[in-house]
């Protein structure tokens, strides 16, 4: 279901010439922009009047479409147009005047769905607040300006204070009363005192209105029917004694106050706890008594949750299409507990692209759903591609209600069958950054993921959420066909803020140069106006000559010194050289910062990277550094730091268009390509939705590079595009290979890797049914499941279906191969290779245990090496390159031992890439975090699988499986025991992992992830302080003030 905006049809407005619309809003861009960029704007008198004239002719629009129902799309834009006007215009010196014009500015905020605005202007116009009351002001004025203060705290709601605030206020009118009206009142002539009486009257019900919907802010109480009903009926009175006493003035700001005070009840996050059930009335009193309270929906929040059928029990399947930044996690927070409430004893996932999105989300879950009252169990588990023992046990516990991990581990663990295994149904699944189904490494397992949860799960809701999907409707068709439903906001005229798009550029020459900003007009309207704005200038803090500027990222640099009052930036840079390049450039340029959170994330970067690592340098002056070089942690406390405003300047690569979920005020792009291909549209338009967030300044600006008028030309077509539909990765690769003049047949579909989670999906089928007459009758049914063979046209179905048909036969008679394809996320041709490999290296048990394997001597792990690299799935993930020589079996073993038996990043990289300077630093990072724990993990934890493993499990004893089964997950977290694994599970830094871990399990005598856990929030200092690895200048305290970042505690 769209929700458009209509055109303004009014009469008045189709009365004004179309250039004199634009140019108002030319004006009213270039100001905003001004005021972002230096922090203050000023208008002329020919602007200014033309403003006050046009915000003259709007408002008499709004009193004509006054409660006309079918003109509220109207009526909300032109509000949301005299908004953007009063922002605009100079505040009145007067204290009354500037009351009246800042109560219609919230006003209009309110009734143009964009309160956030409002409260955003509030918090940054400091003036606002600055009203002088003292013993000298007429109770009548004295009446006003504390309402007034009043409602400031109202809107702005920083937290309950500001509505306890709003109260006492009133409060402190009520206890005035009895000394300042009579005195007034004997003050004013005679035939002036039933005019005064009347008056004050309407001050008196104004004041009881703002009284009962702050107790309603606040509390939740009395119900929001009720509540609007005793505004109506304070604020009508009101508005008769006003327009008794002909004040007529006020009875129009009383009519607005009451439109306003009715959206603020509407929007009020209090109506959704009286719609639904229990468990969302204690979220709802657990969120607004938050260190950051929620108070308000905003406009698509509640859209969704209260117009369009978010928590509507009959739509099975929901498509949820909205701008970056505008809460969709809060969205999901109300759709987990409506399911938790419908389904009793029923389990929810919920599915990310990335590790760091894992522990983000999971983290977040628990802060908000995992403490008390809810006391939610919110569990996550690792993207590795391999069940551990461990998560064994979390399964086998069958305690969770949210499992948090990503699309491939929930693919491998449906499989697997963890709905019988839970004996509990899973009856939700939300789906993070959708739009991945278009990726070429990833898009066709997540396509096979929702296509196995809608055959398998039967009871399973479907939650997608995504931006910018313009076939949202057919996207949801596909999650559920008898009943589908989409939710979204027509992008053109509900942004979470305003942003300016355009780009950045030098002029001049030799050292008389100057950098500009000028707007480009781009698809998703954002502001524009037709000039250009000088940044800053040449001076002697950079000392470059005009010639060395056509480098991007040098310009880039220089810029973003130039904007550093702005706030927080982003810089996107295409390689991870160049964010170090940059990163250079800015630290000669910045002062030093002090910060006690920096100086913590200092030491444990030395301690984790090494004393002379760059970053421990760059974050003195307030840079971070953001890309795949990184270990997970440092990224996060990246983020943490961005978050919390203690940088200047993070320096990222484009890659951190993935779902990264910080604020920045500016991004400044020196590339909007990735390393070996153009940036697609859609990733693009995720980061932009990064600049200027919901709780930033009023104006996002992104600027983009350019060095010639060409490439001008290319990002001004670039930033025109249109946001295309959303393809299936299926439907390219089929078209890739007709593309080749190749017949699409059954021995063409194997022999390419990228088709193995499709053939894994037919394997996956073949298994559901007694025989293959069976799956082949009703295989039009089964594909259909999947989107892309759903959007394929007729002949490519016939096609494809016939291929399929051809392996689905050569599948009979396999029953043990099909099986394996499901425990490992092997293709059933992969599966045969290995077997068959394996089996030659004639492994005993012995050969698997962790001393013999991960141990240089032996050669075991050198061996398997070869054959993963011989497998499809896994091949791609170990292809690790060292400049200059080629990575040998032995070295990737000796890389893999290394890492598990605890060595720091510095000691590897000088022992496999013969140097631990930053660069070598990095690949060694990026190669053991980004590909080896991936790929080495998922080939071994397959390979124990094999039947020529030489493990014959049901002869063993309970804890020789557990040693056996965490022998990936050593890998994967890089370290070298069970309690090890433990603590890198709950987010411990490896460095310390294993010693914390040792005497964890000497206090215990336990070992498992949750007391851990637990054990890990109480500890003393003294511990955390005995597992410090010698010569590391880092504390115990600082360790567990990381470790509790990491992790969410607070």
């Amino acid at each position: 279901m769209a929700n458009k905006m209509n055109e303004i049809l009014h009469w008045i407005i189709n009365e004004l010439p179309n250039e004199i619309e634009n140019k108002v809003k030319e004006i009213i861009n270039e100001k905003k922009f001004e005021n972002k960029l230096f922090g203050k704007h000023s208008l002329n008198q020919e602007e200014k009047e033309l403003l006050e004239k046009i915000l003259e002719i709007y408002e008499l629009a709004i009193i004509d479409l006054w409660d006309k129902e079918e003109k509220k799309n109207e009526f909300s834009t032109l509000s949301k147009k005299c908004f953007d006007i009063l922002q605009i215009l100079p505040l009145p010196q007067d204290d009354i005047p500037k009351i009246k014009h800042i109560l219609k500015l919230v006003a209009y905020s309110y009734l143009g769905e964009k309160w956030e605005d409002g409260r955003r202007f509030l918090k940054e116009e400091k003036n606002t607040w600055e009203i002088e009351i003292n013993d000298e002001n007429m109770w009548d004025e004295r009446l006003f300006k504390k309402t007034y203060l009043a409602i400031l705290y109202l809107v702005r709601k920083n937290s309950w204070k500001d509505l306890r605030n709003a109260i006492n206020l009133i409060n402190d009118l009520r206890n005035e009363q009895k000394n300042y009206e009579e005195k007034y009142l004997n003050s004013v002539e005679t035939e002036f005192k039933k005019g005064a009486a009347l008056e004050l009257a309407s001050f008196y019900h104004f004041a009881k209105s703002i009284e009962i919907l702050g107790k309603f802010m606040l509390e939740g109480d009395p119900p929001s029917d009720r509540v609007i009903s005793e505004i109506e009926y304070h604020l009508n009175k009101g508005i008769k004694f006003c327009d008794l006493s002909s004040n007529f003035e006020f009875s129009l700001v009383l009519r607005l106050m009451l439109a306003m005070f009715k959206k603020m009840v509407f929007n009020s996050i209090w109506r959704v706890s009286e719609r639904i059930n229990s468990k969302i009335t204690s979220f709802v009193k657990h969120i607004t008594k938050a260190s950051k309270p929620v108070y308000e929906l905003l406009y698509p929040q509640r859209a969704a949750i209260l117009e369009m059928g978010l928590l509507d029990p009959a739509s099975r399947g929901i498509v949820v299409n909205l701008p970056t930044s505008s809460g969709k996690t809060l969205i999901a927070e109300f759709k987990i507990l409506q399911a938790l409430n419908q389904f009793e004893n029923g389990w929810i996932a919920y599915v990310v692209p990335t590790r760091a999105l894992v522990n983000q989300i999971t983290n977040m879950l628990r802060r908000d759903l995992g403490s008390h009252p809810l006391n939610l169990k919110i569990e996550k588990m690792s993207g590795a591609l391999e069940i551990d023992f461990f998560e064994e046990k979390l399964i086998e516990e069958k305690t969770f209600d949210v499992l948090v991990t990503t699309y491939e581990k929930l693919n491998l663990l449906i499989r697997q069958g963890i709905e019988e295994k839970l004996d509990r149904k899973l009856v939700l699944l939300i789906v993070d950054e959708v739009h991945n189904i278009e990726s070429p490494d990833r898009g066709l397992n997540l396509e096979m993921l929702i296509s196995i949860v809608k055959s398998d799960c039967k009871y399973a809701n479907l939650l997608l959420l995504t931006p910018f999907i313009p076939n949202c409707e057919e996207v949801s068709k596909w999650i559920s066909p008898d009943n589908p439903k989409s939710i979204e906001i027509q992008l053109h005229w509900w942004k979470p803020n305003d942003q300016v798009i355009g780009i950045y550029y030098v002029e001049g020459e030799r050292r008389n140069w100057r950098t500009y900003f000028e707007p480009l007009i781009t698809t998703h309207h954002t502001i524009f106006f037709p000039k250009k704005i000088q940044i800053g200038s040449y001076n002697a803090i950079f000392n470059i000559p005009r010639s060395k500027l056509n480098n991007k990222s040098l310009l880039t640099s220089i810029v973003a010194e130039q904007l550093e009052d702005v706030g927080p930036l982003l810089i996107v840079a295409r390689t991870i050289d160049d964010t170090w390049k940059i990163a250079e450039n800015l630290c000669r340029y910045f002062e030093p910062i002090e910060d006690e959170d920096i100086s913590l994330i200092k030491r444990f970067v030395a301690a984790e990277l090494g004393e002379n690592f760059p970053l421990v340098e760059y974050l003195s002056k307030g840079i971070g550094i953001h890309h795949a070089g990184l270990p997970d942690e440092i990224r996060y406390l990246m983020e943490w730091l961005m978050e919390e405003d203690k940088l200047r300047v993070l320096v990222a690569t484009t890659t951190i268009a993935q779902g990264i979920n910080f604020p920045v005020s500016a991004i400044l792009m020196a590339s909007y390509s990735y390393p070996f291909e153009e940036m697609p549209v859609r990733d693009f338009w995720n980061i932009i939705g990064r600049a200027g967030r919901i709780d930033q300044k009023s104006l996002g600006i992104v600027g983009i590079a350019i060095k010639s008028e060409d490439d001008k030309r290319k990002v001004t077509d670039y930033v025109r595009r249109q946001t295309g539909d959303l393809i299936s990765i299926l439907v390219k690769m089929v078209d890739e290979l007709e593309n080749l003049g190749q017949e699409l047949g059954m021995e063409l579909i194997i022999r390419y890797p990228e088709w193995s989670a499709f053939l894994q999906y037919i394997a996956h089928l073949y298994r559901q049914y007694d025989n293959v007459s069976e799956l082949i009758s009703r295989l039009e049914m089964e594909l259909n499941r999947t989107y892309g063979y759903r959007i394929l046209n007729q002949r490519k179905k016939e096609v494809l279906k016939n291929a399929v048909k051809q392996y689905v036969r050569k599948l009979s008679g396999k029953n043990h191969i099909v099986n394996l394809a499901d425990q490992t996320g092997f293709s059933p041709e992969s599966i045969e290779r290995t077997i068959y490999r394996i089996q030659k290296l004639g492994l005993k048990q012995s050969d698997w245990y962790s001393s013999k394997l991960f141990n240089t001597e032996t050669g075991t792990l050198r061996k398997l090496i070869g054959v993963m690299l011989s497998v499809p799935e896994v091949k791609k993930s170990l292809e690790v390159s060292i400049p200059g020589e080629t990575i040998t079996y032995s070295k990737l073993s000796h890389l893999i031992i290394d890492w598990v038996s605890g060595k720091e990043f510095t000691e590897i990289a000088r022992e496999i890439w013969s140097t631990d300077d930053p660069t070598a630093i990095s690949n060694c990072v990026k190669a053991i975090c980004q590909k080896v724990v991936n790929g080495a993990t998922w080939g071994l934890a397959a390979f124990l699988n094999m039947p020529t493993s030489g493990i014959n499990f049901s002869d063993l004893t309970e804890e020789e499986i557990r040693r056996l089964k965490n022998i990936p997950a050593m890998v994967y977290y890089g370290v070298n025991t069970e309690e090890g694994i433990v603590m890198r599970i709950n987010n411990v830094p490896r460095s310390i992992a294993n010693k914390l871990g040792e005497i964890y399990k000497m206090e215990t005598g336990d070992i498992s992830p949750r007391s851990a856990y637990e054990w890990l929030k109480n500890t003393s200092s003294s511990v955390w302080n005995e597992s410090v690895p010698p010569n590391k200048n880092i504390s115990g305290d600082d360790y567990k003030r990381i470790w509790e970042k990491l992790s969410g505690v607070r």
